[in-house]
């Protein structure tokens, strides 16, 4: 696979491994960024056999080859920088949406303990679910901040573009939204 395939390659919608595709991404950039020097060098060499003309009247020629080359490694570079900045957002995304899940599981465990049909026998077991339900309140308090953080990286998340913005919304929609009004 050629340099610019790999840089135009949107691997990133596909959250499977996007740590690896990180990863190589990330070494990707570093190939790129130890092959810039050779880059320069070769147009600055270019451009002094024209300056010098010593292109036996093929100047012309140079300067298109140059100009190709320039506008190339410019779309290379451009090109990477964007797949780049998408593997982090998609990153971002994968960590939003185990957060999501992991909170959604939480809620479904309250959500029993909430209808539990059990309002005790006598006073000790009435005072034993009293404790309990304390206990319970304190600890959806204790999720509050967490569900808005989570709305404030939903938000976030939304303002950069995602790709996945739609499923980003819904997500918050059913899992972050829902909480908060009941």
């Amino acid at each position: 696979m050629g340099t610019s395939q790999v840089a135009q390659e949107e691997n990133y919608r596909d959250p499977t491994n996007i740590q690896q595709k990180h990863q190589k991404q990330q070494a990707f950039e570093a190939e790129l960024a130890a092959n810039a020097d050779r880059i320069a060098t070769l147009i600055t060499a270019g451009q002094n056999l024209i300056d010098g003309a010593k292109c036996a009247g093929g100047e012309d020629a140079v300067s298109a080859r140059l100009k190709a080359l320039n506008d190339q490694w410019e779309l290379l570079v451009k090109t990477t920088t964007e797949k780049s900045y998408r593997l982090k957002e998609a990153n971002k995304q994968k960590s939003f949406m185990a957060a999501v899940k992991d909170l959604e599981f939480w809620l479904g465990e309250v959500e029993i303990l909430l209808q539990s049909d059990d309002y005790g026998k006598d006073l000790a077991s009435i005072e034993n679910l009293l404790k309990k339900h304390q206990l319970l309140e304190a600890d959806i308090m204790a999720h509050q901040d967490r569900v808005q953080e989570m709305n404030q990286q939903a938000d976030s998340l939304l303002e950069r573009d995602q790709f996945a913005g739609q499923q980003i919304a819904e997500r918050r929609k059913v899992g972050l939204a829902m909480p908060l009004t009941e």
